[in-house]
C-alpha cells in the first residue's frame, strides 16, 4: 500500500503562471524580446554556417537563455542613459527579469499555435526538435 507524500509549500511559493494569467505588459514584452532573440541567434548562426557551406541550424534553448541574460544586463546597464535620451530600447519598469524555467516555458509557448505571436496568421517561431527553435520557414516563402 503506497502512502501519498505530503508536501509543504515554502514561504514565498508562487504557482506557475500560464500566459493567460501573466500580466499583459510583461508577457508582451517578453514574447517580443524572445522572438527577436530566436530570430537574431538563428540568423547569426545561419550566416556563420553558410560560410562553411552548411545548412542553417535551429537555436537551442540554452542559447536563448544566455542571450536573454546578456540583453537584460545590457539593457539595465544602459537603462538610465537611454531613458534620458527618450529611446524605447530599455528594460521597461513593468518587466521583471525571470529565471531559466520561466523563459524556457515562454519560448515553448512562442512555438504553439494558441499562444505564439503571429505574423499574417502564421506562428513566427517553430519548435524544430525538443528544446530547439527556429523562425517559421513559411514566413520566408
Amino acid at each position: 500500500m503506497s502512502q501519498r507524500l505530503k508536501t509543504v509549500k515554502l514561504p514565498g511559493y508562487q504557482p506557475t503562471l500560464h500566459p493567460e494569467e501573466t500580466p499583459d505588459d510583461d508577457l508582451r514584452f517578453h514574447q517580443s524580446l524572445l522572438t527577436q532573440i530566436v530570430f537574431g541567434l538563428w540568423s547569426a548562426k545561419k550566416d556563420e554556417l553558410a560560410t562553411r557551406g552548411w545548412p542553417p541550424m535551429p537555436v537551442h534553448q540554452k542559447e536563448v537563455f544566455a542571450e536573454y541574460k546578456a540583453r537584460a544586463a545590457r539593457y539595465k546597464a544602459m537603462d538610465k542613459e537611454l531613458r534620458l535620451k527618450g529611446s524605447d530600447r530599455y528594460w521597461p519598469s513593468h518587466a521583471r527579469e525571470h529565471d531559466h524555467n520561466w523563459i524556457e516555458r515562454r519560448v515553448n509557448y512562442l512555438a504553439t499555435e494558441e499562444y505564439g505571436p503571429k505574423q499574417h496568421g502564421i506562428v513566427m517561431v517553430v519548435n524544430v526538435t525538443a528544446g530547439q527553435y527556429a523562425p517559421n520557414p513559411k514566413l520566408f516563402e
